[in-house]
């Protein structure tokens, strides 16, 4: 406690800030309590010229939301700009710690869902850390979280994303998505990662949404 404000304060030293940011990560790690007194901190390091800086404010971040929850839609804005960073090694600190938001805070759920399916499709991941990071991230996303961000969108490439995700829950099996288009109508298939496909809906908006009322139902009864 003694130390924090020095540290607060190096956090703003060009030449100690990416220290500085790496000992508050330990700071929050250790004493949850001072999460609050150092968030201001962590916040502007995040925006930091220094890819490194921003890595270890983003990362103390989440480890701010798991320990103090409510401070989790204060946090959000940063982890959102940072899952877009030119850096990949930040993109994947910001999938982790929106990992951490949606266990910690699951009411967040709709406004993370499309920052980590982007995420969990980064082509400019050279070694997965990204897409592994959001991966695990969406399966802390329950089902009935997946159901309401179905209905909630209003962005209908999300669609085809947010759909083999329900699936995944109810199959328990992974599942991929692929659409057919042709001149008639456009088929959507979930399939296996091997073997034959499960789902084929020739008229995917009315189907899925026939599919996911049948979900909603079927939660209800067991509610």
């Amino acid at each position: 406690e003694q130390v924090l404000p020095s540290l607060i304060e190096a956090s703003r030293d060009s030449d100690v800030r990416y220290a500085a940011s790496e000992a508050l990560l330990e700071v929050v790690k250790a004493a949850p309590a001072h999460a609050e007194q150092v968030l201001p901190s962590l916040i502007e390091a995040s925006r930091d010229e220094d890819e490194d800086v921003r890595r270890a404010a983003i990362s103390a971040l989440g480890e701010v939301v798991k320990a103090a929850p409510e401070h989790a839609e204060q946090v959000l804005p940063s982890l959102l700009e940072a899952s877009r960073d030119s850096d990949y090694w930040v993109r994947s600190a910001a999938s982790e710690a929106l990992g951490e938001v949606v266990k910690a805070a699951p009411q967040n759920a709709e406004k993370v869902l499309p920052s980590l399916i982007e995420a969990s499709r980064d082509d400019n991941d050279p070694y997965g850390e990204v897409r592994r990071a959001a991966s695990s991230a969406l399966g802390e996303i329950s089902l009935q979280q997946l159901i309401e961000t179905y209905w909630a969108t209003q962005n209908q490439a999300l669609i085809p994303i947010i759909v083999p995700l329900i699936a995944t829950r109810l199959y328990h099996t992974p599942l991929m998505v692929r659409t057919i288009p042709n001149s008639e109508e456009q088929q959507l298939i979930l399939y296996p990662t091997a073997g034959k496909p499960v789902v084929t809906w020739k008229k995917p908006n009315q189907e899925v949404q026939r599919f996911v009322q049948q979900i909603k139902s079927a939660a209800k009864l067991r509610n």
